[in-house]
C-alpha cells in the first residue's frame, strides 16, 4: 500500500532527529517542538502529496501508468 501522506517518513525523521538534537543541543534549554509545529506537519503532508500528485500526472501523461 503507498504512504500517501508520507507518515512512515515524518515519523522516521522525528525518531532519528528527535534524540540527536537533545543529546548534541547547541541551547540546552530549547524545545524540540516549535510552537507552530502542526502548521509544519501540515506543510510536510501536503507538499508531499502534492509533489506524489504531480508525478502521477505526469507518468499518467506519457502514457507509463
Amino acid at each position: 500500500m503507498w504512504d500517501i501522506f508520507g507518515f512512515k517518513f515524518l515519523i522516521l525523521a522525528f525518531l532519528i532527529f528527535a534524540p540527536l538534537e537533545r543529546l548534541f543541543a547547541m541551547h540546552a534549554d530549547k524545545k524540540i517542538l516549535r510552537p507552530a509545529w502542526r502548521l509544519d506537519l501540515f506543510y510536510a503532508v501536503v507538499s508531499g502529496m502534492i509533489i506524489k500528485a504531480g508525478l502521477i500526472g505526469v507518468i499518467a501523461a506519457t502514457g507509463y501508468l
